[in-house]
C-alpha cells in the first residue's frame, strides 16, 4: 500500500514537472508576428483598420511587441487597449503554436444614424450604444430624426423604458435589404409615434408606436408590392399601419 502511494506521488510530481516545464517553455517563446483579423468585410464597415489596431496595441510610445517574450506580454492589457476604441465591440487576443499573437476584432455595427438640426449626429449601434460619426467611413443605415431634442441633449433616448422597442425597429430595417433600400428616413415624433419616408413616391407611412414591428412591416410589404403597382406610386399621400389587420390609405 505504501509503495502504491509512493508511485502515485511520483507520477503526480512528474506530471506537475512536465506541465511546469511546458508552461515555462511556452511563455519563454518569442512573439514572431502580430496577426490582426477584423470582421469589417462581413458587415461592410470600415471604421477601423489594421493600422488603427496596431497603434492601440503599441500605444503612443510605439512599444515593441514582436521579438518580445510572451511572459513579458500582457494579453489582458492588450485587450483593454483595443476595447478603448469606440468602434470595437469585442476582441480576442491569444497566442498560437507558431509563436504569433492573434488579434480578432469585432466591430460595433451601426443600425441607425441620428441626425440633429445643426447637422451633427451619431450612430446607434446594434446593442444600443452611441457611436461617433467618422471622417473615414459613412455607414449606409437609415437616418433618424427625433423631435424630442432633450432626448439627445440629456442622452435620454437610450435610457428610456421603450429604448429596446426603437432599437428593434432600427435593427429590423437594417437587417432587411428591401426595407433598407426603400426607407430613407425615420421620424420619431414627440408622442413616440414613428413616421417612415420612402425612397420612391410621396407617401408618408404612419407606423405608430414601435410595437408589433414585424406585423406592421408585413402590411408595408403588401402596400409596396401589391397596392402601389396596381394603384400608382403617387395615388396616396398617407398610409396608416397602426390598426390591426388593416392598411388605411389616404389619397393625395
Amino acid at each position: 500500500m505504501k509503495s502504491r502511494y509512493i508511485k502515485i506521488i511520483s507520477v503526480s510530481a512528474l506530471v506537475i514537472f512536465i506541465m511546469g516545464f511546458a508552461y515555462n517553455r511556452y511563455n519563454n517563446r518569442i512573439c514572431k508576428d502580430i496577426i490582426i483579423k477584423i470582421d469589417n468585410q462581413y458587415y461592410g464597415n470600415y471604421f477601423i483598420n489594421e493600422k488603427d489596431i496596431y497603434s492601440l496595441i503599441t500605444g503612443k510610445d510605439n512599444a515593441f511587441i514582436r521579438g518580445k517574450k510572451y511572459k513579458n506580454i500582457s494579453l489582458k492589457n492588450i485587450e483593454l487597449k483595443i476595447k478603448s476604441h469606440k468602434f470595437v465591440q469585442n476582441v480576442q487576443v491569444y497566442k498560437d503554436h507558431e509563436g504569433n499573437l492573434i488579434v480578432k476584432v469585432e466591430q460595433s455595427r451601426p443600425v441607425a444614424r441620428i441626425i440633429q438640426n445643426d447637422g451633427s449626429g451619431f450612430y446607434i449601434g446594434s446593442t444600443g450604444e452611441m457611436l461617433p460619426l467618422s471622417e473615414r467611413f459613412t455607414a449606409r443605415v437609415v437616418l433618424v430624426e427625433i423631435q424630442k431634442p432633450l432626448w439627445l441633449i440629456k442622452n435620454e433616448f437610450l435610457n428610456k423604458k421603450d429604448r429596446n422597442f426603437f432599437l428593434e425597429l432600427f435593427k429590423f430595417i437594417d437587417n432587411d435589404k428591401f426595407l433598407k433600400a426603400q426607407i430613407v428616413q425615420v421620424v420619431v415624433k414627440r408622442n413616440n409615434d414613428v413616421l417612415l419616408y420612402l425612397q420612391v413616391g410621396k407617401q408618408v407611412i404612419e407606423f405608430g408606436k414601435p410595437y408589433n414591428i414585424e406585423a406592421k412591416f408585413n402590411k408595408l410589404y403588401i402596400f409596396l408590392k401589391e397596392i402601389l403597382p396596381a394603384k400608382g406610386w403617387n395615388k396616396y399621400q398617407k398610409v396608416n399601419l397602426k390598426f390591426q389587420d388593416q392598411i388605411v390609405c389616404s389619397p393625395g
